[in-house]
């Protein structure tokens, strides 16, 4: 649903059936489609429910559930931190140290989310 224009650091980007251009830095094109792609597939979800009302409030639907799952996630980061390193068990086979990276880049990664989402 997306198309690359080569090397511009431009995107188009197809939301609800409809095609917008997003700048971005070079080399984040394919994060950019990625991106819209995701979110094109939240706004078909959210007007396969509530049907067809029109962009502008399907995109304010999709930014609020959006919000919210994001919301979720860094509450979880929080009580995952907060938590006492006893009480957080490794998975099966997996060396504390292994858990504690993966813990850190899942944490990384929603702080990511979280600080662009602040800044758009």
């Amino acid at each position: 649903m997306e198309d690359r224009k080569g090397g511009t650091g431009q995107v188009r980007v197809t939301i609800n059936g409809r095609h917008y251009k997003i700048g971005c830095d070079a080399g984040e094109e394919s994060r950019i489609v990625e991106l819209g792609q995701y979110l094109d597939s939240r706004v078909a979800e959210l007007a396969s429910r509530v049907g067809q009302v029109g962009d502008e409030r399907l995109l304010l639907m999709a930014a609020l559930v959006l919000a919210d799952d994001l919301a979720e996630a860094v509450a979880d980061l929080d009580a995952a931190r907060q938590a006492p390193a006893e009480a957080v068990a490794p998975p099966a086979g997996m060396a504390d140290d292994a858990s504690l990276e993966r813990m850190n880049r899942l944490a990384a990664r929603v702080e990511d989310i979280a600080a662009r989402v602040a800044s758009a």
